[in-house]
């Protein structure tokens, strides 16, 4: 229906100021298409921006822009003015849960974790949401340091949801994160069973295999996570785990592949550096750690000061790659050390 037609239908004929321009009919149609297209979110904000401003839209329509130009403030992370329009969303919208979800998404962005809770807790009341409702607080409580509030959530949704793969990853990580890498493989087992085209299961379960020791399981689960999808992260899994099984040959082959993709990222960069080192390039592999660390956050620095106190080097454990942890490096990188394990 042309948009002209669409206003008249709609009741703006009884609104004689109203303007209907070439530039508002192509602003109606962004901000509708924003609500499924994401990929451009600032022509989205202008769209709706633009509709809102000119006061042109019924009240039945306001909503529609409201909840799009909240979804594109929410992938650009502007998630104050995301959460003004989904509130401004659910005080017109007679369907709230979807709303309340996408407000919730916007506190937890924001880390304002308990006010997720809250929105999300609304989206298990109103019902045909529940399963999204109990898996996001789930990761909003463990966001909030409630792990067993978590845990609850999630065990909720996988019991009543059995074939929700999210529900599985999520628990898993929380797993994961509490050194529960049992109860995390039990988990992942299950998302890779339920969805065996999701590279995230296998390489979250490559990811539990390798914190157990398992290196040759852990191989096979990035294989197969490469396979599904070659992306900078599952090679350099794949690499690392490689390099663990001694397969340094192998393992540089994948790293090189990774760094293809991403030249920047450190933590590649550090397993370049590893690998060259068990293969004897002692030059380059202290060119890759130094180039690593130049560009590594301060947490990362200290993990690889830790690495050096234990390997018997005197180093300040600061997060800071100064002269006697360059020094430090050097030694134990020419000693033939195995520096991360």
């Amino acid at each position: 229906m042309p948009f002209r037609v669409l206003l008249l239908v709609m009741g703006l004929c009884v609104w004689p100021h109203v303007a209907v321009t070439d530039r508002l009919e192509r602003a109606y149609w962004q901000c509708q298409e924003g609500m499924e297209d994401t990929s451009e979110p600032e022509k989205t904000i202008e769209a709706c921006s633009h509709l809102l401003d000119s006061g042109s839209l019924p009240s039945v329509d306001l909503k529609f822009a409201y909840g799009s130009r909240g979804a594109a403030y929410l992938v650009t992370e502007n998630y104050e003015a995301a959460i003004a329009d989904f509130t401004e969303l659910i005080r017109r919208s007679p369907v709230k849960a979807e709303a309340f979800k996408f407000r919730g998404d916007a506190y937890y962005g924001a880390g304002i974790y308990d006010r997720a809770i809250a929105d999300y807790s609304h989206v298990i009341e109103y019902g045909h949401l529940r399963t999204e409702g109990f898996v996001r607080r789930c990761q909003a409580h463990f966001a909030n340091g409630q792990v067993e509030h978590a845990l609850a959530d999630c065990g909720i949704a996988t019991r009543r949801y059995p074939k929700t793969v999210t529900a599985f990853l999520v628990r898993g990580g929380i797993f994961m994160s509490t050194g529960a890498y049992e109860e995390a493989l039990m988990d992942f087992d299950e998302a890779s069973r339920l969805e065996p085209d999701s590279w995230l299961a296998w390489l979250r379960r490559g990811d539990a295999n390798y914190e157990m020791g398992q290196y040759e399981r852990a191989i096979s689960d990035y294989q197969r996570a490469v396979h599904l999808n070659p992306n900078a992260r599952n090679l350099n899994a794949w690499a690392w785990s490689l390099y663990l099984a001694s397969q340094y040959g192998r393992a540089l082959v994948e790293i090189e592949r990774s760094l293809a993709l991403e030249p920047d990222n450190p933590a590649a960069i550090d397993t370049r550096a590893h690998v060259l080192a068990a293969l004897g390039r002692t030059d380059e592999a202290l060119t890759n750690f130094r180039r690593a660390l130049e560009i590594a956050d301060p947490e990362s620095i200290a993990f690889y000061q830790e690495a050096l106190v234990g390997h018997g080097y005197t180093v300040k454990v600061d997060g800071v790659y100064g002269p006697e942890m360059r020094q430090a490096l050097k030694a134990c990188i020419e000693s033939g050390c195995r520096l991360l394990k």
